[in-house]
């Protein structure tokens, strides 16, 4: 049997149609599937992850412990929670000055790709600075720094 149910507008003559069809496509995808592959690729992404967290985390311990030149760490992943891609983590002081800080476990050879979505995030941050004051900061942004 199989174990999706056929969409609710298909006519109920045509559910057994439905069915072989979707099992005509699936039981080649599932014979085909490199597990194997999967798995290194699933191990590598969480060990990419896991170096990437550990970047983060040496950029902004020294501002979770105390606040070298009055910075404080606000966010990691700013504007997540509105579904926005954004820097790593954001950094304030009392005056208004702020850095968002991208860190990178490696680079690719075109270095070029990486600076053009440094500059989206960028204008991101831009367009949602009423959204960051109110907040992250509770003040507004003097200045901005970008930092990878």
């Amino acid at each position: 049997m199989v174990n999706i149910e056929p969409p609710c507008d298909l006519p109920d003559h045509h559910t057994s149609e439905f069915r072989s069809a979707y099992r005509e496509c699936i039981i080649p995808k599932n014979r085909d599937f490199n597990r194997e592959g999967y798995n290194d690729d699933f191990e590598n992404f969480i060990d990419q992850e896991r170096e990437h967290r550990r970047l983060i985390n040496f950029c902004v311990f020294p501002f979770v412990q105390s606040a070298p030149e009055g910075y404080q760490f606000v966010p990691a992943d700013p504007l997540e929670e509105c579904g926005v891609k954004n820097f790593d983590f954001l950094l304030h002081d009392l005056e208004g000055k702020v850095i968002f800080g991208e860190a990178k476990a490696s680079l690719p050879t075109n270095v070029g790709s990486e600076i053009n979505g440094l500059l989206e995030q960028r204008e991101t941050v831009q367009k949602w600075q009423d959204y960051i004051k109110e907040n992250y900061l509770g003040q507004e942004m003097v200045f901005a720094e970008y930092v990878l």
